[in-house]
C-alpha cells in the first residue's frame, strides 16, 4: 500500500525536480554572449547580465504551464491567463538566474551531511503532505523513516529524485535565511498587530460629502480646467487602437454529439457499477480537473460542494455508484467512497457557514465528470469552413462572402492592444493580428472556446492625447466634486468649532441639518456598512479615549466627525494564546518583504533584456 502511494506521488516529484533545476538548466542551454542583431529573430527571449535565455526553453516551460492550467482548471486559458503565465515564467527565470549567480559569488556550497540532515529531518512538504506518510490526516515521520528502509528499485529511484529536489533548493534556503537573518519581531509589533485583528470599536459620527451642495453653483474658469488637463496629460493619453469586424463558425455540439456524450455516461456508469477500477474509468473519461487523481474529491462535509451533487452524495451509502447527476459543471458519475462523523475536538475559528455544517459527517467521494462538448468532427469542419471563407474573402472581399454565405457581420468597439476585444473576450491570435496587420487586412481562421473567428481591420488609430475640448466636460465635472467636497469640510469644521465651545454632537447636528449615526462594532480593517473600508475613519477612531470627537476627518466619500462610543478591552489572555502565532506570521512577512527587496536589488542592478514583445507582442 505505501508502495502504490508513493508511486503515485512520483510524477508530482519529477514536476518538483525539474522547478528546482531552473537555474542549473538555464545554463545548460548554451547561452551566447557575444551574439549580435535581432535576438528575437536568433531565438533568444531576453538576456540577463549577458547570458542569453533560449525562446525554446521558455517556451517549453509555457507549454508545461499550458498543460497543467488546462488540466487543473478544464478550459483553455483566456489571454489574460496566457500573459500571467508568460509573466510567472519570466519572473521566475531572472530571480533564478540572479539568486544561482549570487549562490557562486558567495560560495555558498552543500554538503552530503547537510543533505541527509535535511531528508531526514526536516523533508520537503511535498513528503508532509504525502498521504503515503500520513496518518489521520497528520505528517508522521515514523511512516517517512519505515520507508526509508524499504530497498528495491522503485523506491530508489524515489528517493534519488527526492535527494536532488533537496540538493537543489538547499543553496537557495541557505542564502535566502543569510539574506532573512537579522530580521526580528518586536513585542510592539505583535501588540499592534494583534489589537489589528481582535480589537472592535463603536462610534457616532456626522458625515457630510460632496452631494450635500449639488444644487450650489459652482463656477469653473477654463484655467482652472486647462491647468487641471495639463498637470494631469498623462491619463489623457491613447494607446493605438484598432477595430475589426468578423464573422464567427460555431463550435456548438450538435444532435449528434450529445448522443454520443449520453451513450458514453451510460456506458461508463454501466462499467463503474460492474465492478471495473473508478479510478482509471475517472482518468480516461473524465473532463474535470480531478481526473489525473482518478477523480478523487477528498472528504469534505455539507455546504462545500454544489448542491446538486451534494444532496446525492449525502443521500448514497458507502461504496454505492450512482449517475448521472446534473449539477452547473456537467454530469457527473459519482462514487463514495467514505463517510466518518464530524471532529467533535478540531478547534479553530469556524465562519458562520462552518459553523452551520460542523455536526454533519463528512464524505469522501470520487466523480467522472462529463461536459457537453463538440467532437472533434464538429470542430474540424467549423475549422475548415471559417479557413475556406478566409481564403476565398481574401481574394473576393469579406463583405461579398459573407453575404453569399449568410454570415452575420459583426463589428467590435475600438480596443487596445493591452486589453480584451470588448464583445468577445480575451483573444489573444486576434489581438496580435489586429496590431500587426494593415487595413483591411482578413486574419486566417482564429479559434476561440465557442468557435472559429475570421477577423478583418476595419480601423486604424495610432497613439494619441485626447484633446483639452474631448475632456472639457468630465474636467469640470471632477473639479465641481473637489470644490463640493472642501465645502463640506469647512462646514464640519464650523461645526467641530461648535463643539469645542460646549456643544453636543446632537446639537450641532440638528442646527446645520445633519444627521448622527451609529455604526455596529468593527475592527481596523472591516467593512463598515454606509463608509466601506476607509483606513483614515478607522485609524481615527481607535485613536480616540471613548466619549472624544474627533477634528474633521477626509475619507474617501467626505468629511466626518468621529466620537469614539466605546472600544472594547484587551483580552490579556487571548493575546498570550495568540502571541507566538502572530509572531510567527509577522516575522514570515517581514522575511518575505526583506527578501523580496533583495532581489529588487538584484535586478535593480543587473542588465535585464526583455525582447518577449517582440516575439508574443505584448
Amino acid at each position: 500500500m505505501l508502495m502504490n502511494k508513493m508511486r503515485e506521488h512520483t510524477k508530482i516529484i519529477l514536476w518538483i525536480v525539474v522547478i528546482a533545476f531552473i537555474a542549473t538548466i538555464i545554463f545548460s542551454w548554451g547561452m551566447n554572449y557575444t551574439g549580435r542583431g535581432n535576438k528575437a529573430q536568433k531565438g533568444i527571449i531576453g538576456t540577463i547580465n549577458g547570458k542569453d535565455i533560449p525562446r525554446d526553453y521558455f517556451l517549453n516551460l509555457l507549454q508545461d504551464q499550458y498543460v497543467r492550467y488546462r488540466e487543473q482548471y478544464g478550459q483553455e486559458p483566456d489571454r489574460r491567463v496566457m500573459k500571467l503565465l508568460r509573466d510567472q515564467i519570466w519572473e521566475n527565470i531572472v530571480n533564478s538566474t540572479l539568486i544561482s549567480e549570487e549562490i557562486k559569488r558567495m560560495g555558498i556550497k552543500v554538503s552530503d551531511e547537510e543533505v541527509v540532515f535535511q531528508l531526514k529531518n526536516n523533508p520537503p512538504d511535498i513528503i508532509r503532505n504525502n498521504p503515503a506518510f500520513m496518518t489521520d490526516n497528520k505528517f508522521d515521520i515514523q511512516k517517512y523513516y519505515q520507508a526509508m528502509r524499504i530497498q528495491n528499485p522503485q523506491v530508489n529511484m524515489f528517493w534519488a529524485q527526492l535527494e536532488s529536489l533537496v540538493r537543489s533548493s538547499l543553496p537557495t534556503t541557505k542564502i535566502q535565511n543569510l539574506v532573512v537573518s537579522t530580521v526580528r519581531v518586536t513585542e510592539d509589533e505583535i501588540y499592534s498587530r494583534f489589537l489589528e485583528e481582535e480589537q472592535t470599536a463603536r462610534v457616532k459620527y456626522i458625515y457630510c460629502g460632496p452631494e450635500r451642495f449639488i444644487d450650489n453653483k459652482i463656477e469653473i474658469s477654463e484655467k482652472e480646467m486647462q491647468d487641471y488637463y495639463n498637470s494631469h496629460i498623462d491619463e489623457y493619453k491613447l494607446p493605438p487602437q484598432r477595430k475589426l469586424r468578423y464573422v464567427v463558425f460555431k463550435t456548438t455540439p450538435t444532435k449528434e454529439d450529445s448522443i454520443k456524450i449520453d451513450e458514453t455516461i451510460k456506458d461508463v456508469l454501466k462499467r463503474a457499477k460492474a465492478g471495473e477500477d473508478f479510478a482509471e474509468l475517472a482518468k480516461e473519461y473524465s473532463m474535470g480537473p480531478t481526473a489525473e487523481n482518478g477523480g478523487d474529491l477528498g472528504y469534505f462535509t455539507k455546504g462545500t460542494m454544489i448542491k446538486e451533487f451534494e444532496d446525492a452524495v449525502f443521500k448514497a451509502k458507502v461504496g454505492e455508484v450512482f449517475g448521472p447527476v446534473k449539477t452547473p459543471l456537467g454530469i457527473h458519475i459519482i462514487k463514495v467512497v467514505d463517510r466518518k462523523p464530524p471532529d467533535s475536538k478540531k478547534k479553530g475559528r469556524k465562519t458562520r457557514r462552518k459553523r452551520r455544517y460542523a455536526k454533519t459527517d463528512s464524505v469522501r467521494a470520487s466523480h467522472i465528470l462529463f461536459k457537453y462538448v463538440a467532437s472533434d468532427n464538429t470542430i474540424d469542419n467549423a475549422k475548415y469552413d471559417a479557413s475556406n471563407f478566409a481564403e476565398i474573402a481574401k481574394e473576393e472581399g469579406f463583405e461579398k462572402i459573407a453575404k453569399e454565405q449568410s454570415m452575420e457581420i459583426k463589428e467590435t468597439p475600438y480596443f487596445e492592444k493591452s486589453g480584451f476585444i470588448p464583445g468577445i473576450g480575451m483573444m489573444e491570435d486576434a489581438i496580435s493580428f489586429a496590431f500587426r496587420g494593415k487595413l483591411n487586412d482578413i486574419s486566417s481562421a482564429i479559434k476561440s472556446p465557442d468557435g472559429f473567428y475570421v477577423f478583418q481591420i476595419i480601423d486604424i488609430q495610432p497613439e494619441r492625447i485626447k484633446s483639452f475640448d474631448e475632456v472639457k466636460t468630465s474636467i469640470e465635472d471632477i473639479l465641481k466634486i473637489k470644490k463640493r467636497k472642501e465645502m463640506a469640510g469647512k462646514l464640519l469644521s464650523k461645526v467641530y468649532d461648535k463643539i469645542t465651545s460646549g456643544k453636543s454632537l446632537s446639537r450641532v447636528a440638528k442646527e446645520d441639518s445633519l444627521e448622527v449615526k451609529k455604526t455596529d462594532e468593527f475592527k481596523l480593517n472591516d467593512y463598515i456598512n454606509n463608509i466601506g473600508r476607509d483606513i483614515k475613519f478607522s485609524s481615527t477612531a481607535f485613536k480616540l479615549k471613548p466619549g472624544e470627537i474627533s477634528k474633521p476627518v477626509e475619507g474617501l466619500k467626505g468629511y466626518y466627525l468621529i466620537q469614539l462610543i466605546e472600544k472594547s478591552s484587551v483580552d490579556t489572555s487571548l493575546f498570550k494564546t495568540r502571541k507566538e502565532e502572530i509572531a510567527d506570521k509577522l516575522l514570515t512577512e517581514k522575511q518575505q518583504l526583506l527578501f523580496t527587496q533583495w532581489i529588487s536589488y538584484l535586478r535593480s542592478k543587473a542588465d535585464i533584456k526583455d525582447y518577449r514583445s517582440q516575439i508574443f507582442g505584448d
